[in-house]
């Protein structure tokens, strides 16, 4: 509806999308995505093309369509590399259990700039692929940066557990503990 009252008084297509993106964040997935497709993605410029695949990426995931999702990723990623986009990626591989591309994926967007929840999320893709020092590492990191990521304190104790680091293993789970006490 408000898109037809976009097109009656002059449609512009940068204004479609940013309605579509004010749809979805009020909870209208499917008017948002309708909106979004009908904005001509060869008449905005590339920073709303951008938010228009991001837009659509985050609508596909809402409903659990992450194949697409990816797509829609991976199509704002040919047009520019970006440290958030590499991880929403790897999120969405891990979702679709290709945990070799989620981990690329998260170390290009660790390439680009560095943060806790990135390390972690680098950590969990290791530590699913069975790849447990690597993953230690990443929680390591992670909890060097931010020392209260609590939840970390037991994985990265899971993650030395499976390398036969016991006391190191012992020291991460105490320390789960002791925090979870606090709280």
């Amino acid at each position: 509806e408000a898109f037809k009252k976009a097109q009656a008084i002059s449609y512009d297509a940068e204004t479609a999308v940013r309605l579509g993106r004010v749809e979805r964040l009020a909870g209208h997935g499917e008017a948002a995505k309708q909106t979004l497709e009908m904005a001509p993605f060869w008449a905005l410029p590339e920073s709303t093309r951008l938010l228009r695949l991001s837009e659509l990426a985050f609508i596909a995931e809402a409903n659990q369509r992450y194949e697409d999702a990816a797509t829609f990723l991976e199509e704002s990623l040919l047009m520019k590399k970006d440290a958030d986009l590499f991880f929403r990626q790897g999120n969405l591989l891990r979702k679709l259990h290709r945990n070799s591309d989620a981990i690329a994926a998260y170390r290009k967007s660790l390439d680009m700039g560095d943060t806790p929840e990135r390390q972690a999320a680098l950590g969990y893709a290791l530590s699913e692929s069975g790849q447990h020092a690597a993953a230690a590492q990443a929680f390591e990191s992670a909890l060097n940066a931010e020392h209260d990521y609590l939840v970390l304190w037991e994985d990265l104790g899971y993650a030395y557990m499976h390398e036969a680091h016991n006391d190191q293993a012992a020291a991460s789970f105490k320390r789960a503990i002791d925090d979870a006490e606090i709280q």
